[in-house]
């Protein structure tokens, strides 16, 4: 969830009890700067040059991850695994030619996306749960 705010802070991701997460700064050279809620307050994760892709779905319900969109060193958008402890990305799916057209998440506080439709109108699903696979096969047919 996206909440814009006037000033400094550019918006937060909620978890399911409304608590906020995960929290966008603007920073200098007009940068965005993603922080983390800990106990000891908000702490800097990374930093996100304009030209970057880079936004959150959600983050996982023990909020050691959160699962993002992310150009970050790429040329085209990747489904990643964003770690919340130190800033690293694992990559989950990735499109060759073009940025990722349509994710589909049944329950966006379980950590977990269930289906990714690579380009609109293709064929060529990704599930990755069980209800995402079955959607996927249906759509093949």
């Amino acid at each position: 969830m996206l909440i814009k705010n006037q000033g400094q802070t550019l918006g937060w991701v909620l978890a399911k009890n409304l608590t906020p997460m995960l929290r966008f700064d603007r920073i200098k050279e007009n940068k965005t700067q993603l922080l983390v809620n800990r106990d000891s307050g908000w702490q800097p994760l990374i930093d996100i040059a304009p030209s970057d892709t880079f936004y959150v779905l959600e983050v996982s319900p023990s909020a050691e991850f959160a699962l993002a969109i992310s150009a970050r060193g790429r040329n085209t958008a990747a489904l990643v695994r964003l770690d919340l402890a130190d800033g690293s990305e694992q990559v989950l799916h990735e499109e060759a030619d073009e940025d990722l057209a349509e994710i589909i998440n049944f329950d966006l506080y379980d950590g977990k996306i269930d289906m990714v439709i690579p380009q609109v109108g293709d064929v060529t699903t990704v599930g990755f749960t069980k209800a995402g696979k079955k959607l996927a096969t249906l759509i093949a047919k």
